[in-house]
């Protein structure tokens, strides 16, 4: 379990809801779970397809029940986490979200064929919504994790110097995305002078990019993440690991290194 394979098909393929860890060893987890509503991987059971955001809301939770009881008394769970509007829309086969800024015209859908597939989502489904409302579900996630227990200690905005344009031209363009430090207990492995640049809340970096036009989880998010809160030995996990990264961080900075994922050939980061 420890490491990276060199092949990532090699990688623990399991739900993250029952991760393959023992428990109270893992000191970090980076990651970032599917976006809802926005990319089907095309597996069985996989979190941000769900026909309505609570449902979304509530596999994350359980998630967070795993993630806890992996992590050690003083960890830290670092969760990134994209929003996106209320509005009826085709969820599109593909390697990463919507919200980082990448598409591919030969993964697009008809409504007809997504809807056939299963593959859409309809505003008017979404309880406590109107169409064309930021639907907040980072926030939603944050205080459900919260009232299941974990402690909230900052939001992290992770602010994008680019991106691809957003079509919508009565509204503002996003340019950044939520980071949540989340603690199981109240005390925690901290060490906010080793990283200046992320000493305040306000963190500023580019997306990251892989082959084929794919956004991948950006080294420098996980670099700031691992330096703030473990010391080397420590054991760095992300139960969403897509194409490595964090495992990958980890260790290239003298930690150990655990990824798995619940997608069989597509990689999301």
């Amino acid at each position: 379990m420890c490491g990276l394979p060199a092949d990532r098909r090699a990688l623990p393929l399991t739900d993250a809801r029952n991760l393959p860890w023992p428990d109270s060893v893992v000191q970090a987890v980076i990651t970032s779970p599917p976006y809802w509503g926005q990319r089907d991987y095309g597996f069985d059971h996989q979190i941000g397809i769900e026909p309505t955001w609570p449902e979304y809301v509530d596999a994350l939770v359980e998630v967070g029940r795993e993630v806890r009881r992996v992590l050690r008394p003083d960890g830290c769970l670092w969760l990134n986490i994209g929003d996106t509007f209320n509005t009826r829309t085709v969820i599109r086969p593909s390697s990463h979200q919507a919200g980082l800024g990448h598409d591919n015209e030969s993964t697009r859908l008809s409504w007809a064929e997504a809807r056939d597939r299963g593959l859409v989502r309809y505003s008017a489904r979404q309880p406590a919504m109107k169409d064309k409302d930021l639907m907040l579900l980072p926030m939603r996630v944050a205080a459900a994790l919260v009232d299941d227990g974990w402690w909230l200690r900052c939001d992290v905005i992770w602010s994008k110097p680019w991106g691809a344009p957003e079509n919508a031209p009565d509204r503002p363009s996003r340019y950044h995305e939520y980071i949540f430090m989340l603690t199981p207990t109240a005390k925690t492995k901290f060490y906010k002078d080793r990283c200046p640049e992320a000493a305040r809340s306000v963190w500023e970096f580019p997306v990251g990019v892989g082959g084929d036009h794919r956004a991948v989880f950006p080294d420098e998010l996980v670099r700031r993440c691992v330096t703030l809160s473990t010391d080397p030995g420590d054991v760095v996990a992300d139960p969403f690991a897509g194409s490595g990264t964090t495992p990958r961080v980890a260790e290239s900075m003298d930690r150990i290194g655990w990824g798995q994922d619940g997608a069989p050939s597509e990689h999301y980061r």
